[in-house]
Parts: C-alpha cells; structure tokens; sequence
C-alpha cells in the first residue's frame, strides 16, 4: 500500500474544524501508520468537539497484521478541507462578494441593467488578468491593459479598486461575470426590471 503524499499549503491545527466535520489529516503517526516509509502521512479523520465536548482527533490509520483499515495514533500536524468543499469554498466565496457587491456597493439588478454594453465582463476580464505582467508572460501586455482599463473608464466611469490577492481578484471577476450573465437572463426573459431606465455613470 502506498500513499503519496500531496503537495499542499496544510493549514494550521489552530484553525481546524471540530464540529465531526471529515477533512484531510498530515499525521505523524505513533501507531498504526496509513504508509510506511518517512512521515507524516495524509489521511482522514474528524473532531466532534462542539458536539460531544471531546477534543479529541479521530483518524485513518492502517492494521498491518490484517492488511485493514484501522484507527491510527499519533499527532496531526495540518489539515485541509476534503475536495469536494474546496469547490464549496471557491462558489461560497463567489456568491458572497456578488452579495456585497449588491449590499454594501448597490449594484443591485437595477444598476447592472444600465450597462449594456458588456462592462461588467470587461471589469471581470481585467480583474482576471495577472497582476503582476511577468505572470501573464506574452500574452497580454501592459500597454494593452492600460486599453482595457481606459475603455472600462471612458464607457461608464469605472475605475477598479486595487486587489492585489490574486485569489480576491478572481473571486471579484467570477461575481461580476455571474452579475452579467444575470443580466443577461433578464434581457432573455424579458424582466422590465432597470431596462427602461437611462444610463449613469458609476463614481
């Protein structure tokens, strides 16, 4: 049996959750080790503290003498969310920023309406792009970012805020891009909603 180790970020005991949640374990094991060779090792296991007030961590580990699965001893030294809540965390994510972005910015459906002219997805285009240019290599140069910036700016007033995570970056784009396709299943549809009003300039 021969597990390998990924290459990841693990994240910090500290800030794992302990509500039975199943997540990814780095573990130095005392017993029942999930591979052998050089530790740790990834596996899998929970802590159902605010549950049962346990603070204690439950694992995978592995029974060499029955060749089974078991429970595993020892210390974990990071954790990460299970694959599927990744994908979570990245939508949730999204989803969020387009929540502020209507209740802290206004940008509600009766603003988006106004910009008919794709804005939405050049500002989402532009948050997207790499930072730094030396990321972006040939692809696009500064100068044409500059053009892009320029147009966003000349069309309807907009100047994008600095972000310079590349992570929030891309978690801006991805909920202007879902502003303008909801925009877009407006027009489709047929919603009166903003399309009759006249066209303003962002600050």
């Amino acid at each position: 049996m021969s597990i390998q180790k990924p290459q990841a970020p693990w994240l910090d005991m500290g800030t794992a959750p302990k509500d039975g949640r199943l997540v990814r374990l780095l573990v130095r094991f005392d017993e029942n080790a999930i591979d052998d060779g050089e530790e740790p090792f990834a596996t899998i296991g929970q802590n159902n503290r605010e549950n049962d007030g346990v603070d204690r961590w439950q694992f995978v580990g592995w029974c060499w003498t029955h060749d089974e699965f078991t429970d595993g001893q020892g210390t974990p030294l990071g954790w990460l969310p299970m694959l599927d809540e990744v994908k979570t965390f990245a939508a949730r994510d999204v989803l969020a920023e387009r929540q502020r972005q209507i209740s802290v910015e206004g940008y509600n459906s009766q603003h988006d309406d106004h910009h008919t002219l794709g804005e939405m997805a050049l500002a989402a285009a532009l948050y997207a792009i790499p930072k730094d240019a030396s990321d972006a290599g040939p692809l696009i140069a500064d100068d044409e970012i500059i053009a892009l910036d320029l147009a966003l700016q000349l069309s309807c007033g907009w100047r994008l805020k600095p972000e310079p995570d590349p992570r929030n970056r891309l978690i801006k784009a991805g909920a202007l891009i879902l502003a303008e396709i909801e925009r877009l299943d407006r027009l489709q549809s047929g919603s009166p909603e903003g399309q009759n009003l006249p066209q303003e300039a962002d600050q």
